[in-house]
Order: C-alpha cells, then structure tokens, then sequence
C-alpha cells in the first residue's frame, strides 16, 4: 500500500493500471458508485461532503463566486488564478445516493 499524505492508494493487480483490465476488475465495478457520489452526487457538498473528507475551496463550487462583480483588481486575479490553478467542482447532478437510486429501480421492475 502506498501512501500520499491522508490518501492511500490500493495494490494493483499484476497488470498495468492504466490498463482496461484494472478499470473493469471487480473491485471498480462494486465501488464506482462511491466514486460517482462523491464527484457528482450527494458527498459534494454539505454534510455528507464533511463525513467523506470531500470538501473544498468556497471558490471551486460552481456558483460560489462571481468573478464580475470582485471590484479590487487584485482580488479578482487571486480568485480566477486560484480557478485556473485547482480548477472547478464538476457540476452535481444528483443529490441522493446512485445506490439508492439503483435499489429503488430495482424493486420497481
């Protein structure tokens, strides 16, 4: 296991991981969900983001700030150079849990 800071990244299997094969093995399939919620879904903000350690930079939520209306030159640089040097939070398309969704798709058919 190899660690960065508090991020831990699993053993590979045997082959490239930048492989198909590591993307498609049995440990992504029942986890991708997890990867989804926190990117996407409903640990990206709020509570949920806190209890999963998925938080950020007020700036790097979509909507968070508007660059017009920052009238101090300098100000308005900090911010849009913080945006381009860490980039945005994707835009968060659900705001419940994907496995949640999957188990109330199921019962229904």
């Amino acid at each position: 296991m190899t660690f960065i800071y508090l991020f831990f990244l699993p053993p590979f299997p045997p082959y490239s991981p930048t492989s198909l094969q590591a993307l498609e093995c049995d440990y992504v399939s029942q986890n991708l969900h997890k990867w989804i919620d926190l990117i996407f879904g409903y640990k990206q903000n709020g509570d949920e983001a806190l209890a999963a350690h998925n938080v950020f930079h007020h700036f790097f939520y979509e909507g968070a700030v508007d660059v017009d209306d920052i009238q101090d030159p300098m100000k308005k640089m900090a911010v849009i150079s913080f945006i381009h040097n860490f980039g945005q939070v994707p835009k968060q398309v659900r705001c419940y849990s994907l496995l949640c969704q999957w188990w109330v798709w199921s019962q229904e058919g």
